[in-house]
């Protein structure tokens, strides 16, 4: 019953000699009104009033189809019912028992006087169902690597003698290997569900028929071609379920199973509501609704360059700099780039994900370091005003606005995808080159920031002052297009701030404020450790008290200590800041470093530094800190080969001698 989110029901009870033949339930969802005109022991009628469109009548009948009686009695009560009534008219009829195990799904696609017969299972029957849903992209799918027919056909399509540039020849190469992939599938790798149930049958037939000499080898054969397809039945809803954190071999493609379906569930969209607050159910109608929106987001509306911001962003990138972005990659260069990509990550508009190219490096290497290199060659002319005024060079600019400017996209709506647009603007979440692209922009605002903070405009806090930050941002987004969602953003104010003036500065500048916490608050992991227990125990609204035979603390001991290895948040939450601590020690080459060396560490050594905060540090920076006392107290020091050591006056030769 939860499973199928049961929020409306009648049932009729089951009747005969007995009183426990029969019985029947009609179950719907709040969104249907519906009204219950009469019932029996076979039959339950109701008019139904959706949210849009005239009413209908619904019949569900449960008869006897051995019972010569029973069956004339059934047509009895349809056709009064169907003469007292002119509404469209949808009967389901089930003429058996019906069984619990499996629930059959049929949609309402006209209301007209049409019937469905039940094959023994619970009829779900979507009222509002979408059937011009467009054409299934492709995914490719990963287990076809270990079947030797993919890599051959993929050989053979790169074989081909095709003219063009090498990005050209990739695209047409991929688009031959991903036609002749879906004949392969269809015609000889099979649907995995079917094959399944075939090895189970043949493997029953020899376990009932087959007893010859050489039965003991065909028995395991045969185990052995079903646990394959079993596996791959795992990895195929393991990819749909998008979960990274669960392993396969633990036999969870039921819930990889229950994961996808929840998750399509969640994400499928039915109706939406447009600007002027019409609501659209129409699913074509929708697709038009997000494409427009989207396609206007991405399209560039002319904005008048500040040249005094422009005139505060120093140049930066020097002739060694730009020297060194326009070197051509080397081939070991871009094949290290692509193999340390998530192998089974949701592909791009092509359907190919990392592994593909992975897998088959041999075949299609060449042709992608081919490509790769070729970028780095070609010359545009088109200048980024952000990127030149920095110090990048005309060559390297134009390299990255081909990158961004020749994008197409597509809204895909309950996974299928409406037509492709191109955008004039914006940057793609996801695309590696976004975060620093976006460091570009950001830097203008920064410059901006610290320019007025220089002229006292925004020094301290006060109502005046948040104005004029308010402005400075408008000032920015009218100029870059970078407009500010104050609806979801958020300030943090130091304990120096008069509490008093915080909301009337949130209300302000149409924020929220942030609480300033250097970890997870203490309260907070409590409750989340109890959230936990209390699922494990099986505490719910139907045993209340919950049954605790073994203290927390030890079932979130590790396996090897006696417990079950379950998180203990607050211990969890010191690991991750003393993490960062570490990092501190450990990744000294990183930009992070240098930054926060620069700030606060100013050349200490992390296992030697003064951990109390002072006055003015950021609640981020308190965070980190307490990951270092952490360090300090539980560090020890061990000689390794001795090369980094200073002999002080050879005391360390008097010691170990």
């Amino acid at each position: 019953m939860k499973q199928l989110n049961i929020q409306r029901i009648w049932h009729v009870n089951p009747g005969g000699a007995s009183g426990t033949a029969g019985g029947l339930v009609m179950i719907w969802k709040n969104n249907l009104d519906v009204e219950i005109l009469d019932c029996s022991i076979n039959h339950i009628n109701a008019k139904i009033h959706p949210t849009s469109g005239p009413p209908w009548l619904f019949t569900g009948y449960h008869g006897n189809s051995n019972n010569t009686q029973w069956k004339l009695n059934s047509w009895k009560v349809l056709e009064y019912t169907a003469s007292k009534n002119s509404l469209p008219y949808w009967l389901l009829a089930a003429l058996a028992a019906l069984s619990l195990g499996q629930i059959r799904e049929v949609s309402l696609l006209s209301l007209s006087r049409d019937s469905i017969s039940s094959d023994h299972h619970p009829i779900f029957l979507n009222t509002n169902p979408h059937w011009s849903t467009g054409k299934i992209p492709f995914k490719f799918f990963g287990p076809w690597l270990d079947h030797k027919d993919c890599k051959d056909i993929i050989f053979e399509c790169w074989q081909r003698n095709l003219s063009g540039s090498s990005a050209l020849l990739i695209a047409r190469k991929l688009k031959e290997v991903k036609l002749k992939l879906k004949i392969w599938n269809k015609e000889v790798y099979g649907n995995i569900k079917t094959n399944i149930e075939e090895c189970k049958q043949h493997l029953h037939w020899l376990q009932e028929n087959y007893f010859n000499q050489d039965r003991s080898k065909a028995l395991q054969t045969a185990m052995k071609v079903l646990r394959e397809w079993q596996d791959i039945e795992e990895k195929f809803w393991k990819i749909k379920s998008r979960d990274q954190y669960i392993k396969l071999g633990d036999k969870n493609t039921s819930y990889f199973h229950r994961t996808t379906k929840s998750r399509l569930r969640r994400n499928k969209i039915d109706t939406i509501q447009d600007s002027s607050g019409n609501w659209i159910e129409n699913y074509q109608d929708i697709k038009k609704c997000f494409t427009n929106h989207f396609s206007k987001m991405a399209t560039s509306e002319s904005h008048s360059m500040n040249t005094e911001i422009l005139n505060l962003i120093p140049t930066v990138i020097t002739t060694e700099d730009n020297k060194n972005l326009n070197r051509i990659p080397e081939d070991r260069e871009v094949k290290a780039i692509l193999f340390i990509m998530a192998k089974d990550k949701a592909p791009g508009p092509d359907g190919f994900p990392p592994n593909f190219f992975q897998a088959n490096w041999d075949i299609i290497g060449e042709d992608l370091v081919k490509m790769v290199q070729h970028f780095f060659k070609v010359d545009w002319k088109f200048l980024h005003t952000i990127m030149v005024k920095i110090g990048f060079n005309s060559e390297w600019c134009n390299k990255i606005m081909q990158c961004i400017s020749t994008t197409s996209t597509a809204v895909l709506l309950n996974g299928y995808p409406d037509k492709f647009f191109n955008p004039t603007r914006g940057l793609w979440k996801g695309d590696p080159l976004s975060p620093y692209l976006f460091l570009f922009c950001m830097e203008a605002l920064s410059r901006i920031l610290s320019h007025a903070e220089d002229l006292g405009l925004i020094s301290g806090e006060n109502t005046i002052e948040a104005q004029n930050l308010k402005d400075i941002l408008n000032i920015f987004g009218d100029t870059y297009g970078q407009l500010i969602n104050f609806s979801k953003s958020g300030v943090f104010f130091s304990k120096d701030i008069d509490p008093a003036l915080m909301p009337i500065i949130c209300k302000l500048l149409g924020v929220q404020i942030l609480p300033t916490n250097d970890k997870i608050p203490k309260k907070t992991c409590q409750d989340m450790n109890k959230l936990q227990r209390d699922f494990f125990w099986g505490k719910n609204l139907e045993n209340p008290k919950g049954y605790y035979p073994k203290a927390w603390t030890t079932i979130c001991k590790p396996k090897e200590l006696g417990g079950i290895g379950f998180m203990n948040m607050e211990l969890f939450n010191s690991a991750m800041v003393t993490k960062v601590g570490c990092r501190l020690e450990q990744d000294k080459d990183s930009l992070w470093y240098q930054l926060m060396d620069a700030k606060y560490l100013l050349g200490i050594n992390v296992l030697s530094m003064n951990t109390k905060a002072k006055d003015g540090d950021s609640w981020i920076w308190k965070g980190v800190l307490e990951g270092i006392q952490n360090i300090q107290q539980h560090c020890e020091w061990r000689i390794g080969n001795g090369n980094k050591i200073k002999n002080l006056g050879g005391l360390l030769d008097t010691y170990f001698n």
